[in-house]
């Protein structure tokens, strides 16, 4: 595949099913937050954005690994079972504030950081 022939499928062909359905869900959400919001599929993971990104999803086997542009000493609140601070680690996506979603119980608290990054982001 080249540049911008990214897709779903790509990050999801193969994912077990939990997984594909604890995106859709995020997705749904993420989606609904604007109808500002923009969607795109690069080669590692998926990124969100209005005038400026606000979260990055990277796909695993058996997480969500989300990115966001919230700085880790500005959270609204901090679960630090599914945060961690990734200022000083390599990490693919955006951000200074990593969230792990492995499971739909924690959709809740991940789409309120989500959100205050998105208001970050300019709203």
């Amino acid at each position: 595949m080249s540049k911008g022939q990214w897709d779903y499928d790509h990050h999801f062909s193969g994912k077990p099913q939990n997984i594909v359905d604890l995106y859709n869900r995020l997705d749904e959400r993420v989606m609904a937050l604007g109808s500002d919001v923009r969607r795109s599929f690069t080669k590692l993971y998926v990124n969100y954005s209005t005038r400026r990104s606000f979260v990055t999803v990277e796909p695993q086997k058996r997480k969500l690994l989300c990115n966001v542009s919230l700085a880790w000493e500005d959270l609204p609140e901090r679960d630090e079972s599914t945060t961690r601070d990734v200022r000083k680690i390599g990490h693919y996506g955006m951000g200074d504030t990593e969230i792990t979603l492995s499971d739909v119980s924690q959709l809740d608290y991940a789409l309120r950081l989500i959100q205050a990054s998105y208001r970050e982001a300019g709203h």
